[in-house]
């Protein structure tokens, strides 16, 4: 299957012009209504079209990916640099939430091309309930969705927790006593730091490959 997906687009050209020669453009819809063996080609064209417009969002999904890794590479700055320049922490805070976004946006593309890869062209999921609302069927990608919202420490999760935090205000901090040492231990803080945004980013990079590798097969 693997050698059809690398001959997916001629195969698709030869197959629109086959259905322009045997029906023509304005029989199209006609002849598939009839049953007939070009309807049946008519639908292989949309599914492969489908495939291709999956296959750009998939582009995107992996640029934002690569963007954001570009800004956590910035966060690697030695101590001595970050003594002697006093922007380095707001720089250190632009660059950190620049990624977060980076990675939230890759979130919602990664919904987007799911959505396409199952011939749902109009849809832009903003959630997995949102994407399983538009899929009314079982699918190998729901599943792995939904285990990884089931697991409290996947990736998915940590962008629900840092998606949380950027859109709340700074939580001001407490005085440690006696009375609130349990409360402050208890509290749950995304990881922020440069090496969790970068597991995250590594498990959604695996993630989109994954799924771009199972639709690219048929």
């Amino acid at each position: 299957m693997a050698l059809f997906a690398k001959f997916k687009r001629p195969f698709q050209g030869i197959l629109c012009s086959f259905l322009c020669l045997a029906a023509g453009q304005s029989r199209r819809k006609s002849l598939f209504k009839n049953g007939t063996l070009v309807g049946f080609f008519y639908w292989i064209d949309l599914i492969l079209r489908g495939s291709t417009m999956a296959s750009q969002w998939y582009s995107i999904t992996s640029q934002k990916l690569y963007l954001a890794k570009i800004l956590l590479s910035q966060l690697d700055q030695p101590i001595e640099q970050a003594q002697i320049n006093p922007q380095t922490a707001i720089l250190k805070e632009a660059i950190t939430q620049g990624a977060i976004e980076l990675l939230l946006r890759a979130r919602s593309t990664l919904l987007v091309m799911v959505a396409q890869y199952h011939q749902q062209k109009d849809a832009e999921p903003l959630s997995l309930e949102e994407l399983k609302a538009r899929i009314s069927y079982e699918t190998q990608d729901l599943e792995d969705l939904e285990t990884l919202q089931s697991i409290p420490s996947s990736w998915w999760n940590h962008l629900v927790q840092l998606e949380k935090a950027l859109k709340q205000p700074p939580v001001p901090k407490k005085t440690v006593s006696a009375d609130n040492i349990i409360a402050i231990s208890t509290e749950d803080v995304a990881d922020r730091s440069a090496k969790g945004l970068q597991k995250t980013l590594t498990a959604m990079t695996d993630f989109a490959r994954a799924v771009e590798d199972r639709h690219s097969e048929w």
